[in-house]
């Protein structure tokens, strides 16, 4: 998190550039990045590493980010990334980039 700006919802502060790699595991990233949301400045952007397929999930906390996500204040994409792009990281999961725009 960089540029901290005035509080947000929990009393914290306000960021206008996030960048995440969440836990992938239990529905995780979804959560990470819902929550994130709330720390994320009029006109700022937040880039996460998201498992890939995320968005298109019935799962309802998938839906309920895709429907946040959907609100006017809001400009996303959803990028994939190259298959194997972690391997050496030790994991092959197919993963995507999501770029949030406020």
């Amino acid at each position: 998190l960089t540029s901290p700006g005035t509080k947000g919802r929990l009393g914290l502060g306000l960021y206008s550039r996030i960048l995440m790699n969440p836990p992938f595991s239990g529905g995780q990233a979804i959560r990470h990045v819902s929550h994130a949301l709330d720390f994320l400045k009029e006109g700022g952007i937040l880039v996460s590493v998201m498992p890939a397929g995320w968005e298109t999930s019935s799962v309802n906390r998938n839906r309920a980010l895709l429907s946040t996500l959907n609100d006017p204040m809001y400009s996303y994409s959803v990028f994939p990334l190259p298959d194997e792009s972690f391997k050496e990281s030790g994991t092959k999961v197919a993963t995507s980039l999501l770029v949030v725009e406020s």
